[in-house]
């Protein structure tokens, strides 16, 4: 089975999950998570179109565990310089 080396850092990021807090996670990977989206400056994040692709599923899979923890926070996005704010450390539970 050939592994597909770009790949892997989702994988990583995705089986460390547990070992982190969730804050800690979410900043650690913070600019992983910047990498499955198209961010021009100024403006806010959408998703890359390429998470469709079947050859991005473990991109695909991070990107929405990472948004999927991300909203248990209250949390904002500064677009001029790229950067998440998360406002406080009360965990949301919906």
């Amino acid at each position: 089975m050939k592994i597909n080396i770009r790949m892997d850092k989702y994988l990583n990021a995705i089986t460390n999950y547990f070992n982190f807090k969730n804050k800690e996670w979410l900043i650690y990977y913070f600019d992983l998570y910047k990498t499955t989206l198209n961010w021009p400056k100024g403006l806010p994040p959408i998703h890359d179109c390429y998470l469709n692709n079947p050859e991005y599923r473990t991109k695909k899979i991070f990107n929405q565990l990472y948004e999927r923890t991300l909203r248990s926070y209250e949390y904002e996005f500064k677009n001029s310089t790229r950067e998440l704010i998360i406002i406080n450390d009360k965990f949301k539970i919906n």
